[in-house]
């Protein structure tokens, strides 16, 4: 018994996974204890080789199971192939585990034939990103690729993986976050899967580190079909956590405090209530009618929202009046204090 739990140990304080990207643009990994980092390391081995009952010869507490296997199946793109569920086989004490057992979706010769694949597409979608760019860039410009890929879906289970994603086109958040995940981290961009809700459904979402500053993104909200928003690009736990709730075993990670990385700061598109509501109205409708494209806007409090959606519509006709009949569609969102339009000059009012 002393020489099986010697070795076991001995397992768990081994290097971390040997996974196909830099393991330093691995986040969550560093925010588990040691003993949860080692028995990571254990089952991504056994995994990775499709050996998918694991038998740890020592009592293993439930609690730091738990939190090394939800990192096991949230965090590492390359293990789509592994179901949700999973068993475990306990000591008389039901607080120690002894062995665990998982589930794949799929035969050892599909799942190697689909990672194959899957890394094919994803470096293919990243030879087309120019090579000069900064990693505020590199991480924009995935994303946009990304959104413009995918259409969301829950009709097929490939839609929660990243294979569904890249390979079929179509994904629910799971997919969305964990496809993101694996093109970054490719990219040399340090990310990590985040799991929790919102607005009471089970939800996934993103941390990036962008030089020495942690930031959270949700793809898969911001993906709205014809329209790419960015309200939730590159936002503080503030603001993300207005409407996504961050499940226990991902509070360790560190704090998102920064805007500098926020789309909406960058294009100096963030307006507070110092701003006169009426000429940030038509300033908004004007710019998107004279370069027929939409532009999205931030407020720094429901004071300075508010103001701004109550002179809308006058300043909307005032621009009719000016210049002939508009259309246009928006996007509103009181929650985030996000406000997009999109403005065209009717045909008769361009002849």
């Amino acid at each position: 018994m002393f020489v099986t739990a010697f070795l076991f140990i001995a397992s768990l304080l081994s290097a971390h996974p040997e996974t196909p990207y830099s393991f330093d643009t691995v986040i969550s990994y560093n925010y588990l204890s040691e003993y949860q980092q080692g028995l990571v390391d254990r089952i991504y081995e056994s995994i990775s080789e499709h050996e998918y009952y694991i038998g740890f010869g020592e009592e293993v507490p439930e609690k730091d199971l738990d939190a090394a296997i939800e990192n096991i199946m949230f965090d590492y793109p390359e293990l789509f192939y592994i179901d949700y569920t999973y068993d475990s086989y306990y000591y008389d004490d039901e607080t120690m585990i002894s062995d665990v057992e998982f589930s794949p979706v799929m035969s050892e010769r599909e799942a190697d034939a689909y990672t194959v694949m899957l890394f094919d597409e994803a470096e293919a979608i990243l030879s087309h990103m120019p090579s000069y760019l900064t990693d505020y860039e590199k991480e924009l410009w995935i994303y946009r690729a990304l959104a413009v890929k995918i259409d969301y879906s829950t009709e097929d289970a490939e839609d929660y993986t990243p294979a569904g994603a890249l390979l079929r086109n179509k994904a629910a958040c799971e997919g969305y976050a964990e496809a993101l995940t694996l093109l970054l981290r490719l990219a040399g961009i340090p990310c990590s899967t985040v799991s929790g809700t919102s607005y009471d459904e089970a939800h996934e979402w993103n941390i990036v580190r962008i030089g020495d500053d942690y930031t959270l993104t949700d793809l898969t909200l911001d993906d709205m079909g014809d329209y790419i928003s960015y309200q939730y690009f590159n936002v503080t736990d503030e603001i993300m956590e207005r409407d996504h709730q961050v499940s226990e075993y991902y509070k360790m990670l560190p704090e998102a405090v920064s805007m500098k990385w926020n789309w909406h700061a960058r294009n100096g598109l963030i307006f507070d209530s110092s701003y006169d509501p009426e000429d940030l109205a038509f300033m908004m409708i004007d710019s998107s009618a004279k370069t027929s494209s939409p532009i999205e806007l931030r407020f720094t409090s429901e004071e300075a929202f508010s103001a701004f959606i109550s002179v809308l519509d006058e300043a909307y006709q005032d621009y009719a009046d000016s210049y002939g009949d508009i259309e246009y569609w928006t996007v509103d969102d009181p929650v985030q204090l996000t406000y997009a339009i999109e403005v065209s000059l009717s045909e008769e009012s361009q002849s």
